[in-house]
């Protein structure tokens, strides 16, 4: 089962800033800083109006750091035509471990869940680094599909894409595929 919970600085900061460490991370998130500056990154963030961050978890096991924000607050806004209840996201895997498909497709499908409910969305958005061999499969099969390729200052990024809609007819499909059981299938 995937839990989610808000970030609190005193309780996770340590734990992110490890995960921010990873060899699987550090390339994409460039957050592999001196403590110091990841407690300036963290704060700053938790103080961000239009972003949310939030731990993941699976089966009471923290493992990913994600955040949601308002596409039309956001620079992202400038690439694509945003709808008006577009949410966008970005997930960090913490341990490489866990980097396999049957945990990241049960863990991406709840986030999708959590997203698409919590704020009402009827779009979700987001933007991998095109070099993200792990992240964007794992995105495509959970129903997205990309738009496009943008620069951003950043990054080269596969802007993706999912419908609740899209979302909500392949839940219902593998819920067909479950007989009737309250599970995922992956």
């Amino acid at each position: 089962m995937v839990t989610v919970r808000p970030v609190s600085y005193e309780k996770d900061l340590e734990m992110i800033y490890e995960w921010m460490q990873e060899e699987h991370l550090a390339p994409f998130w460039k957050l592999n800083v001196p403590l110091n500056e990841f407690q300036s990154y963290l704060k700053k963030t938790l103080e961000t109006e239009y972003k949310d961050i939030y731990i993941a978890s699976l089966d009471e096991e923290p493992i990913c750091y994600f955040m949601t924000y308002k596409v039309s607050e956001d620079q992202i806004r400038n690439y694509y035509h945003v709808e008006e209840k577009d949410l966008g996201g970005h997930f960090a895997i913490g341990k490489r471990e866990n980097l396999k498909k049957e945990v990241m497709i049960p863990l991406v499908r709840g986030l999708l869940s959590f997203g698409f409910n919590r704020y009402d969305a009827k779009r979700i958005i987001v933007e991998p680094d095109i070099r993200n061999r792990i992240v964007i499969p794992t995105l495509q099969q959970c129903g997205f599909e990309v738009h496009s390729h943008i620069q951003l200052p950043h990054k080269k990024a596969a802007l993706m894409i999912l419908r609740k809609e899209q979302f909500e007819k392949q839940m219902s499909e593998l819920k067909k595929i479950t007989n009737g059981i309250d599970a995922y299938a992956y």
